[in-house]
């Protein structure tokens, strides 16, 4: 049954999923031609562990420990920052892009983690419009509210950005699991064992 409604319901999200991937962008395109702000310049600009010049792993390394924003170093957060300033150095829209990249790819998370909260616990919204419609209206209020703004473009607010999306990985890897066990699946301890995996990573 639930391998049928999604056949049926993913043909509700794609143009729906479009338009709302659009918007976003087109609400965050002015950012992105903004500079560096308040920490950023300390963490970025600022941190010559951070500009690599090759990506070998003693740079990275190096880099991955660089950061100043807590006593934790951020080192999974100043590895993307390091990346990115490997290939497009310290060109500040480059790095606000990734950002907004990760914001979607979060709202693409969510979206999947939604539709597993619904159809597990709401019968009457596994009708496949209606599933779609709620699904899409909280993705959209994810990824259009400005409570989300300070993470797209203030640079270093990546670190916001990550620990969302790990911690979003970890709740769908529990409740991916869950199913698997319920459904008597050989996989679930190995699902349930990457959930505190991203969890952990979550707090770097």
């Amino acid at each position: 049954m639930f391998n049928k409604l999604e056949r049926i319901s993913s043909l509700y999200y794609l143009a729906p999923l479009f338009f709302i991937i659009l918007a976003c962008i087109w609400a965050y395109a002015p950012g992105l031609q903004g500079g560096y702000y308040f920490d950023d310049p300390a963490n970025i600009v600022e941190n010559n562990l951070l500009h690599i010049d090759s990506l070998q792993p003693a740079e990275l390394w190096q880099a991955m420990w660089s950061g100043q924003a807590s006593h934790l170093k951020r080192p999974v957060s100043m590895l993307t920052f390091a990346i990115n300033y490997y290939y497009f150095g310290l060109d500040p829209g480059a790095m606000k892009i990734v950002n907004l990249l990760i914001h979607i790819f979060n709202g693409l998370a969510l979206l999947y983690l939604i539709r597993i909260f619904i159809k597990n616990s709401a019968q009457k919204y596994q009708e496949p419009k209606l599933l779609a419609i709620t699904s899409l209206v909280v993705v959209a209020c994810w990824l259009l509210h400005p409570i989300n703004l300070t993470s797209v473009l203030y640079v270093v607010q990546r670190m916001t950005s990550l620990a969302a999306l790990f911690t979003i990985l970890s709740i769908l890897c529990y409740s991916l699991g869950r199913q698997a066990q319920l459904n008597s699946s050989g996989n679930w301890m190995l699902i349930l064992i990457a959930c505190p995996f991203f969890g952990l990573i979550a707090l770097l």
